[in-house]
């Protein structure tokens, strides 16, 4: 496996695999770890530069995940070797945005686009800081090279409701910033998905927008909804209160023919 490194000054590069028990009954990789290699890519590189979580702690500022927007090219499976990719792109109102790039490593083909957009946070405030706050040098990626920015303006789900959950946030799904982990919500749209469906067409575009931090405890009221004029689905979950936690929307592949 080859030693990660920085193939420019803003795009950091690192190999990974996809272990089998990290893929659904089909061999292919599930939502929620191709969401942490996302979010392992985001931490690598900050590490990289000398920037990890705990010196970021400490002058009192952290990156909270808010919104991911995944397209799905050809689906990694578990015999798939892949060349993670990540480039800060440049910051947009109180945002910082990130692209990740998944390639299989011995051919370059590409497999995964994905956005992410993230607030800087005081944590122990939990106020949004503005990119200002960020006092350290983070190159970014020249706009004209950059993907696309898929997660853009707010979702809004439609159609009937087809199924409904309760989800209780438990201590296996809390994170270093004491609430539930990013990737968790990854499983909790995609149990909620026809299973049927799910299975046969797998998942080509994935979008969620991360609303108000779920810590332990919390309960989570989840429903679905699909709109036959989109060929999409929504998976919402609603705090106590009425407060949203979260929406997601997916598209679920072609069928094989």
């Amino acid at each position: 496996m080859n030693a990660p490194y920085l193939k420019n000054p803003y795009t950091y590069v690192f190999s990974t695999d996809v272990p089998y028990y990290q893929c659904d009954l089909e061999g292919r990789i599930k939502l929620s770890y191709l969401l942490k290699i996302v979010e392992r890519a985001a931490g690598e590189h900050l590490d990289f530069l000398g920037l990890p979580y705990e010196r970021l702690y400490q002058e009192g500022i952290v990156f909270l995940l808010s919104r991911v927007a995944v397209r799905i090219l050809d689906c990694p499976t578990g015999r798939d070797h892949l060349r993670v990719e990540t480039a800060p792109q440049s910051p947009k109102g109180a945002q910082f945005h990130r692209q990740i790039i998944l390639c299989r490593e011995a051919t370059g083909d590409r497999l995964a686009e994905i956005h992410t957009a993230w607030f800087l946070v005081d944590p122990h405030t939990r106020k949004v800081l503005r990119p200002g706050s960020f006092k350290h040098e983070l190159a970014t990626i020249p706009d004209e090279l950059a993907l696309p920015r898929l997660a853009a303006g707010r979702l809004h789900p439609a159609g009937e409701v087809l199924a409904s959950d309760r989800f209780t946030v438990r201590y296996s799904h809390l994170d270093v910033n004491r609430h539930l982990n990013n990737t968790v919500y990854a499983d909790l749209v995609t149990d909620l998905l026809p299973f049927d469906e799910l299975v046969r067409r797998g998942i080509a575009e994935f979008d969620i927008a991360y609303r108000h931090e779920s810590r332990h405890g919390e309960v989570l009221d989840l429903s679905l909804r699909y709109d036959p004029a989109q060929d999409r689905y929504f998976v919402t979950g609603t705090r106590a209160g009425e407060e949203p936690g979260f929406e997601a929307a997916v598209c679920l592949g072609p069928l094989a023919e």
